[in-house]
């Protein structure tokens, strides 16, 4: 039996109710579609570069804008949906046959502010507060 060794320098946090909405337009995150079902995705864990999503639709583009959103417990363990806005890059695909959610991405992101930033570490990765203190 062949053991294998974890090559991952950053850990990955698993989201349990996690929505990616693509945005097909080009330009401001003001036009995102997203009362359109046919562009999401289910986030299902994030690091600090790459998330991977399952959609059952195919991403036809290389670089996308997207809101991720998830319900994240605040404190007096009450539920909030926190979201945040970047762009990503498609680093890997995977299909998926005979499942309902087909496609498998793992993409490269880049929050689009540095208050995006601070949202991806406190609310997705579970980062502590004093990082932007200090």
């Amino acid at each position: 039996m062949k053991k294998f060794d974890n090559k991952r320098t950053l850990d990955r946090i698993k989201q349990k109710f996690g929505t990616v909405y693509f945005c097909t337009l080009k330009g401001q995150f003001n036009y995102f579609c997203l009362e359109f079902e046919s562009n999401t995705g289910v986030l299902k864990d994030i690091n600090e570069e790459y998330f991977r999503v399952d959609t059952h639709l195919p991403l036809n583009i290389e670089r996308a804008m997207f809101k991720a959103e998830a319900l994240v417990n605040t404190k007096l363990f009450q539920k909030h949906a926190k979201s945040f806005y970047g762009y990503g890059t498609i680093f890997r695909m995977y299909e998926n046959p005979g499942k309902e959610l087909k496609y498998t991405y793992i993409l490269r992101y880049e929050p689009a502010s540095d208050l995006n930033r601070y949202f991806v570490d406190q609310y997705f990765l579970k980062k502590s507060l004093m990082r932007y203190v200090i």
